[in-house]
């Protein structure tokens, strides 16, 4: 277990912008940080830029150090925070040398799922990684990076089985500007915030085809419905559906215009083609993927979820978004 926060390393892995806003924010608390990057080159340019990638008017904090070198950094770390893709989680925990701290905790701040097994990221963590076993942390609430790296009032939920320990990584993240909750229901958490990406796109559908917030209601009303069935059914608790890292985080991703999954949903309610969306942006939208898995983890559990499912058809089957987004709007009516 770690003491005094002072004399911990917190090292986060992925120098995205969601992973470089968490490094900022650590640093700012006074933490001793790495950024981790994948390539010198990659440092570099960070380090030149002197900002958070796709935020580039905010700079980075003047106490953040930044490396690629993992061999060095990641054995003498105290806490290691994951902040990557969750179709990159594998490679990135394969850089992970085996001589880590016995104490070492893990920190997953990944929204996805393993997209052909629907596998939570706090799994595959301990998978790869036994020695944290017992010691791994989830992250996740309405955190919009850029309200984030703002200093704009914000909240977040941070789950382990072990409160105690939770409370250990809650003193590392919390700070005024970025409140802390904790809790003991890791699967509720971690799967809240997964799935809600995917009603997010399909309430992007809604914007795309100046639908209206009535419509839009409807959905989200739905899709909170449809993620209470499988987090419910896949041993989450209904409260935390409900709480801050389902509910709250839905209605973020759903009406913000910083949302990615609800930009990609936009999108293609407005006629454009998935491939050519995400080929054009720059970050990840998870809810992709995680529609994916959620339609694997529907089928072994025998649940039936119209709009996930209709999300489905319209993401990977070419199906007609206005089609499929009025049959679910008449279906929900009845």
């Amino acid at each position: 277990m770690i003491g005094d926060i002072i004399n911990v390393l917190v090292t986060i892995i992925g120098a995205t912008s969601w992973g470089t806003t968490l490094a900022n924010l650590i640093s700012s608390n006074g933490v001793s940080t790495v950024l981790l990057t994948r390539s010198e080159a990659e440092r570099t340019l960070l380090e030149n830029n002197n900002s958070i990638p796709s935020l580039e008017d905010i700079p980075l904090s003047t106490s953040l150090e930044i490396s690629s070198d993992a061999n060095t950094i990641l054995p003498k770390t105290d806490v290691v925070v994951l902040a990557v893709p969750s179709n990159r989680i594998q490679e990135n925990l394969e850089r992970i040398p085996h001589n880590l701290k016995d104490s070492v905790i893990f920190v997953s701040g990944i929204k996805g799922l393993n997209s052909s097994t629907g596998e939570r990221m706090s799994s595959i963590i301990e998978r790869n990684i036994p020695i944290a076993k017992n010691r791994i942390v989830v992250l996740s609430g309405p955190n919009l990076s850029r309200e984030i790296a703002q200093n704009i009032p914000s909240s977040t939920v941070i789950a382990c089985e072990n409160l105690q320990l939770a409370q250990t990584i809650k003193s590392i993240f919390n700070n005024r500007n970025f409140g802390i909750h904790t809790s003991d229901d890791v699967t509720g958490v971690e799967l809240g915030g997964a799935f809600k990406n995917i009603i997010a796109i399909t309430a992007g559908i809604v914007d795309g085809m100046s639908y209206g917030a009535n419509s839009k209601s409807i959905i989200v009303n739905k899709g909170i419905n449809e993620i209470l069935l499988l987090v419910t059914r896949l041993g989450g608790k209904a409260e935390t559906v409900f709480g801050l890292s389902g509910l709250g985080d839905l209605i973020a991703t759903c009406f913000s215009l910083l949302s990615r999954n609800r930009y990609v949903g936009e999108q293609i309610g407005k006629g454009k083609q998935l491939n050519e969306i995400v080929n054009n942006m720059k970050n990840v939208a998870e809810g992709i993927n995680t529609t994916q898995a959620a339609l694997v983890l529907a089928n072994q559990h025998n649940l039936n979820l119209p709009l996930i499912e209709g999300t489905g058809s319209i993401l990977f089957n070419n199906s007609n978004p206005h089609e499929i987004i009025n049959m679910l709007l008449s279906k929900f009516a009845e």
